[in-house]
């Protein structure tokens, strides 16, 4: 059986532009949009219209 090279030198680039992605959210109080990052999801975000305190969830 041959082995396997895995060449991971672009895994690092690959997760910091992964971190730096953001998405549209929609506040379920008074509906204004505003982004946020990958690393809130599983996090509880405050919306900047209101101040609510939103649960971002993974699906």
């Amino acid at each position: 059986m041959t082995p396997f090279d895995f060449d991971d030198s672009g895994i690092d680039d690959f997760i910091s532009e992964l971190n730096h992605l953001s998405f549209d959210v929609e506040c379920p109080e008074c509906n204004h949009s505003f982004s946020i990052s990958v690393d809130d999801i599983d996090q509880s975000v405050i919306c900047p219209n209101c101040g609510i305190s939103i649960s971002i969830e993974s699906e």
